[in-house]
């Protein structure tokens, strides 16, 4: 059952690097084809999994393909689209600032969502209030999210700008 999944992940990364080369998918558009596929599955789980203790094979196999789906578009997406938003200046730290939450979520996550199993509507009530708002936030900020095309970041300290600043060219 696990296996199906990982097999999954792996096709869906291969499936982004296609559409990413080939076809010159834009991160914004991964993102949001990212969170399609998790409102899809949290529509699947709030189908088959509320108020049992147990469920079929298939239907576990059915409720997290669509978050399979969902996660690599973020996993590939999110960092690219961030570090091309940013100057180049700041990058580094603010990529160790974005790994830092992301390294937090894939430990606080699990947690969360072990102490509320049992409580099912919470645990889901809260994922979907974040996923909702994920997805305001995202539709507010699309047109925002291209590649920034026309700003070039020029780093004064840099001795070879210094000297195509001041006339003299070294090269």
């Amino acid at each position: 059952m696990y296996i199906t999944i990982a097999v999954t992940l792996m096709l869906m990364y291969v499936l982004i690097h296609i559409l990413e080369s080939r076809f010159g998918v834009e991160d914004r558009t991964l993102i949001v084809c990212g969170l399609i596929f998790e409102a899809i599955a949290f529509g699947l789980d709030l189908g088959f999994l509320p108020g049992r203790d147990t469920v079929p094979v298939w239907q576990f196999v059915i409720g997290c393909i669509p978050f399979v789906f969902g996660l690599p578009f973020f996993m590939v997406a999110v960092p690219s689209l961030f570090s091309k938003l940013t100057t180049r200046q700041y990058q580094g730290f603010q990529q160790g600032i974005l790994q830092m939450f992301s390294n937090a979520a894939c430990i606080g996550g699990p947690l969360f969502a072990s102490n509320l199993f049992g409580h099912f509507y919470i645990l889901f009530g809260v994922l979907s209030a974040l996923l909702a708002l994920l997805a305001v936030l995202f539709s507010i900020s699309f047109r925002r999210l291209g590649a920034r095309k026309d700003v070039v970041v020029v780093d004064s300290s840099d001795p070879g700008i210094q000297g195509h600043i001041q006339g003299r060219n070294d090269d």
